[in-house]
């Protein structure tokens, strides 16, 4: 049975006065890694306004009091030889920043202070960060391996409020005015959505401390996500086309559950045999038996209320149809609950022996950690690895009759094809 002390880590809670919960991950002789994520994400974008959390999180790096042009950021921050990155998701905004030594601690916590309640909405760095959006929205939709997974989020989840692109349409962010992104600023980055976690070597007094100090988030109320998203399948199937585009690139597999259900554990060991590595089920299949493809994964994506089980891979157009009737025959197996003891085995060794090695920075303990707590899951690394040692072939079973059902599948595909290029025969 595996505890916390087998990762020589020390776990420490705390709760701001302003209500944001604290997480520390206590190691020796590590650098410090804190993170500030907030329920704020993408799915509250208003009608018409798609791409407005993004746009805000883009604004928060780009100027403050103390740093009014993100260079000057980037400066303060790097000479104490840290780093900083902020990032949007369909659920949360979050932006973390890594020091060397717990000495700089309060200054990482200042760079937190000053772009969630110092920002500036300068109206040239505005249109400035529009232009980089709408950059950002080229350089993707020219990338098939990337829009393939606008594509993903827009059939899997279609008719709900993750079913859309986190960047927006260039339509919606230039609707997006400077009254807009500092409402949302006002209203969405608050202590009832927030929760900061930290890893290295620090005490949770001096963290507690800074915090309590150091970062006056805007009070409100707790956010709690809501129930399930509904599981919508009025289209199966979505494709663009990339014209004369050898390659298509295909997303396909089946809404799950989110991110607080047990169910997660035997989806992710569902992953890891059939495409968590070289020595999966898909890569053999695909790649070393039939040289169909260079690469492929499967992906169990869990979200706060809602998730999906998918494969991603790429292929020539004239080996589709082969490509997807492999990856099905292998959806059939896990329905009909044929995954072998000797693949479960092999995949619950994998996953717990090489935590060791997945969990050898400050960033891992965080980002293992902090978006579960922050939708009220609890359960940490040991308890986590523990459950994936004790499921049985069964629980597999169990999982594929439940969500690997024939007639439930999606499938996106980018390439010189549309929906008449393939046939799902499953």
């Amino acid at each position: 049975m595996l505890t916390i002390k087998n990762f020589d880590v020390i776990i420490k809670e705390a709760t701001l006065s302003s209500g944001v919960p604290v997480l520390l991950f206590q190691k020796k002789g590590m650098p410090i890694h804190i993170e500030l994520l907030l329920a704020s994400g993408s799915r509250f974008d208003p009608i018409g306004k798609e791409g407005l959390a993004h746009f805000v999180e883009h604004m928060i790096v780009a100027g403050s009091n103390k740093f009014p042009s993100k260079d000057k950021l980037a400066t303060y921050i790097e000479q104490l030889g840290g780093i900083f990155r902020a990032g949007t998701s369909a659920d949360t905004m979050s932006l973390k920043v890594e020091v060397a030594e717990k000495a700089d601690f309060a200054k990482s916590v200042l760079l937190l202070k000053e772009a969630f309640t110092e920002a500036l909405f300068d109206d040239k760095v505005i249109e400035n960060e529009r232009g980089s959006i709408f950059k950002e929205m080229g350089d993707k939709l020219s990338n098939p391996s990337k829009h393939i997974w606008d594509l993903y989020s827009e059939l899997f989840f279609q008719d709900t409020e993750v079913g859309k692109s986190i960047l927006g349409t260039e339509e919606s962010v230039s609707t997006i005015s400077k009254e807009d992104l500092h409402g949302y600023y006002q209203n969405m980055l608050v202590s009832g959505r927030a929760i900061v976690a930290v890893c290295g070597d620090i005490e949770i007094g001096q963290v507690v401390s800074e915090l309590e100090t150091g970062l006056p988030l805007r009070i409100s109320k707790k956010y709690y996500f809501g129930e399930s998203l509904p599981v919508v399948r009025n289209r199966s199937m979505l494709t663009h086309r990339y014209k004369d585009q050898k390659q298509v690139h295909i997303i396909i597999g089946f809404r799950t559950t989110g991110i607080k259900n047990q169910k997660t554990i035997p989806l992710n060991i569902i992953s890891t045999i059939f495409g968590g590595g070289r020595a999966s089920a898909l890569s053999r299949k695909l790649r070393y038996e039939k040289g169909l493809v260079y690469s492929v994964g499967t992906y169990s994506h869990h979200l706060s209320n809602g998730g999906a089980w998918v494969v991603k891979t790429s292929t020539s157009k004239d080996k589709l149809q082969e490509v997807v009737d492999i990856i099905t025959k292998e959806f059939s197996r896990i329905e009909s609950g044929g995954v072998t003891k000797e693949e479960l085995e092999f995949a619950k060794a994998k996953i717990i022996k090489s935590s060791r090695r997945q969990m050898q920075t400050s960033a891992s303990w965080v980002d293992g950690h902090i978006r579960k707590e922050l939708v009220g899951n609890s359960m940490r690394l040991p308890e986590y690895l523990n459950m994936i040692n004790s499921t049985k072939k069964s629980d597999l079973a169990d999982i594929g009759r439940e969500y690997f059902k024939p007639g439930a599948w999606y499938l996106a595909m980018c390439g010189d094809v549309d929906e008449t290029s393939v046939i799902v025969n499953y």
